[in-house]
């Protein structure tokens, strides 16, 4: 049965930068805050674990992955300094450190992650590496260097990477900021290839992978006449899909071979099935956070478990569990909802006033501490 929502009235917004689902609590780092949290979908009630150590207080975009393996959280940094692991059992955080971190500073880390059997491999955004974590010994081992390999395919310098899906197979997807092309990242081989997808016009933002195809989004094409890419994998051929009527927007694989649209600034999207058949529309949404998002913008989230996913809308903080295109649930937290919501209510108090430069130390008080 669908939930009624609850009433905003002015709360502080809680949004994630991403999550991942374990059983029926959800973990996720705050999309502005330095703050991993859990939220019991059930008693709708949250809870504050842990601060990372040496990241400032707040910052956007902190973390660019959540993962989950056995009782850790692994957390893969964006404008992050390193790797954290947090512990379920210990509510302990771990810092895996990254050599020469310091010479990325002012630039993002890590675009995605993904876990693959033992280990964590971490895709670049602007780092000059593909690593992997063994998820065991929280080793980190570098194994290709993306810096090298851009030096033989493109002109320009500071060639990142700003998306990426994994086919569940042997081979990471990667999208080269600013271009039609893609790095294809074979895991078993350690080798990479440059593939291009339609012509030199268009430029893609986010990817996902359905059923041995790549569906990408055109952000080059006309504002609210934008386009989807669909690259058959085997055959390479490539069918278009056009006026979505965005300015800009992601793709979620969802179920069954539907995907959603999901507009970038206005918290509307679209589901199509497995045939490119519009099926179900949401429209522009009031927004909750007042605030620009820089790099996250406000286009949602989606992660599955088992049979149902959850997407959330980061436009307005809405969480939808979602069950064979049945909404089951919708909510939206509150920092109300959440342990030591006086004090998470307070630091954005004092960020809208001051926009977010101090001193927040104190709110590490009571929160698992670091190793």
């Amino acid at each position: 049965m669908l939930h009624d929502l609850k009433k905003y009235n002015q709360s502080t917004p809680i949004w994630p930068s991403d999550f991942c689902i374990d059983g029926k609590e959800v973990y996720f780092f705050h999309g502005s805050m330095n703050a991993l949290l859990k939220y019991d979908l059930n008693s709708e009630h949250a809870e504050m674990l842990t601060v990372l150590p040496d990241e400032p207080m707040l910052r956007e975009f902190t973390i660019c992955t959540v993962l989950k393996y056995g009782k850790d959280i692994f957390m893969i940094p964006a404008w992050g300094q390193d790797i954290a692991v947090y512990n379920q059992q210990t509510r302990k955080c771990k810092v895996l450190n990254l050599p020469e971190r310091q010479n990325y500073s002012n630039r993002l880390t890590f675009s995605n992650a993904f876990i693959v059997e033992d280990n964590i491999f971490c895709i670049p955004d602007s780092y000059h590496s593909i690593i992997k974590v063994n998820v065991h010994t929280k080793e980190i081992e570098y194994l290709f260097s993306t810096t090298s390999f851009f030096k033989d395919y493109f002109q320009f310098d500071n060639v990142s990477i700003n998306a990426s899906v994994y086919d569940g197979k042997e081979n990471i997807y990667c999208i080269i900021t600013g271009t039609n092309k893609l790095m294809v990242y074979n895991i078993e081989k350690n080798e990479a290839e440059i593939i291009s997808v339609g012509n030199d016009g268009s430029i893609f933002s986010t990817i996902n992978y359905i059923d041995g195809k790549l569906y990408l989004s055109d952000y080059l094409s006309k504002a609210f006449d934008r386009k989807v890419f669909i690259y058959d994998i085997n055959t390479k051929e490539v069918e278009i899909i056009c006026n979505i009527p965005y300015d800009g927007f992601a793709i979620h694989a969802l179920q069954n071979g539907d995907y959603m649209v999901d507009s970038f600034y206005n918290g509307g999207f679209m589901i199509f099935n497995e045939n490119n058949k519009l099926i179900f529309e949401q429209g522009n949404t009031e927004r909750v956070y007042g605030g620009d998002l820089n790099y996250s913008y406000h286009y949602g989230i989606v992660r599955h478990y088992g049979n149902k996913y959850i997407y959330y809308n980061r436009h307005n903080n809405e969480l939808w569990i979602v069950n064979d295109r049945q909404i089951e649930k919708k909510v939206i937290i509150h920092a109300e909802d959440i342990d030591n919501h006086i004090e998470i209510s307070s630091i954005y108090g004092r960020y809208i006033i001051e926009n977010g430069i101090f001193n927040l130390a104190w709110l590490v008080s009571g929160l698992g501490g670091a190793e």
